[in-house]
């Protein structure tokens, strides 16, 4: 049995109401650095912590004995450290956790009976998705699967060059990626250095699930292909969606792109959900903050996933719009189809999703300006836009 003494410390403390967690869990690329950071700047939050649930990628991989168990003391030690700096008032503390850190088993209800609420974060998993594979071109050198390959030589399989006496292939091949986001291109290193030793030896606890979803999939070949998508998290929350809900006994959903076209009313409506209180400088004026753990955050990928927030003074409204679905490696098709955007339609239409509700408050949603030309969020993104009509023509069907 792993030895669990934060765990049992911090679930003492907040049994006693000296320490109130609120839990921020997400699919990659949804938001959720930004989201932690509004709610850091309530004034009823004390302090927050990034992602206590991953551990720093090293190569080769040695797995700790108790990898659970270092998250439950990173939150331990922060909330300590919050009890020193406001004179053992009771705490309250944000804590962001990705879906593919927690798993869908014990470790997960482990996490649910210490928070005393939780927020899911989604977003449009087309753009996520989008967002994640980018991240992962952009510093593909860095993984150690990566670097077995001459990545030259791959592009010149690619078709990019004849040769690869110039040593600027890949560069090439990255930088055409990069402006087109054709990843169907390079999927078979994709796959390969998304399902890496985060997934397998590094979350071996997590092995024998991800088997049992191959065993349970026809569409996927490979063990690979189910650890590169099962790194979006769109699998966890797929299973939280249709079977753990209900055991949460406090949370709320908020959809990215809604938040930043309209943060103000989204971020009061969740600070009344969350107990704690609202401030403008949640949505408008954040100050300068540590918004990352300095012991997570040590390579050019972590900090390319950062750099948006950790520069920003606020919340912006969403620019992005979806690529064609033909650009995504096949296996992030189907998981696009089959698994991310079905859940990503059940989170969307849940009674405790904080959203415009009736017809005329979800057109004016969608007919807002996001960009200086006056483009509308309908227009830039069409596939949440057809995700928010659903859930409408659903709820009046009712």
């Amino acid at each position: 049995m792993p030895d669990f003494y934060f765990y049992d410390q911090l679930k003492n403390h907040v049994a006693a109401g000296r320490l109130k967690i609120i839990a921020i869990i997400a699919p990659a690329r949804t938001g959720s650095t930004f989201v932690m950071n509004a709610l850091a700047h309530s004034p009823s939050v004390h302090d927050f912590l990034n992602q206590p649930f991953h551990l720093t990628y090293t190569h080769p991989y040695t797995p700790p004995d108790n990898r659970e168990e270092i998250a439950y003391q990173r939150i331990w030690n922060t909330y300590q450290q919050a009890r020193e700096e406001h004179n053992g008032t009771p705490i309250t503390l944000v804590i962001k956790c990705m879906a593919r850190n927690l798993g869908i088993g014990e470790r997960l209800f482990r996490l649910l009976d210490i928070a005393d609420s939780i927020v899911l974060l989604v977003r449009n998993p087309y753009l996520s998705i989008d967002s994640l594979l980018r991240t992962q071109v952009a510093t593909i050198e860095e993984m150690p699967e990566a670097s077995q390959h001459d990545l030259n030589e791959y592009a010149v399989q690619k078709g990019i060059a004849k040769n690869s006496d110039s040593g600027e292939q890949w560069l090439a091949l990255k930088q055409r990626i990069l402006a087109t986001k054709e990843y169907n291109r390079i999927d078979d290193l994709l796959i390969e250095t998304m399902a890496f030793i985060e997934l397998n030896k590094y979350e071996g606890d997590m092995v024998t699930e991800y088997q049992r979803r191959l065993d349970n999939h026809d569409e996927y070949t490979s063990l690979a292909e189910i650890e590169a998508i099962a790194w979006t998290g769109w699998d966890n929350m797929a299973v939280i969606a249709k079977q753990h809900l209900e055991k949460m006994h406090s949370f709320s959903i908020i959809d990215s792109t809604i938040l930043r076209c309209m943060p103000e009313p989204i971020l009061r409506s969740l600070s009344e959900d969350m107990q704690i209180s609202y401030s403008p400088e949640m949505a408008f004026d954040w100050q300068p903050r540590k918004v990352t753990d300095d012991e997570i955050i040590q390579s050019t990928w972590m900090k390319h996933c950062y750099e948006t927030v950790a520069s920003s003074s606020g919340i912006k409204p969403p620019k992005e719009s979806p690529i064609a679905p033909d650009l995504f490696p096949e296996v992030f098709q189907k998981h696009l189809k089959r698994t991310a955007y079905p859940a990503y339609v059940a989170l969307l239409h849940s009674s405790h999703t904080i959203r415009p509700r009736g017809h005329e408050e979800i057109q004016t949603l969608l007919d807002t300006a996001v960009t200086k030309e006056g483009t509308s969020l309908r227009e830039v993104d069409p596939i949440f836009s057809e995700a928010l009509l659903t859930s409408e023509r659903k709820e009046t069907m009712q």
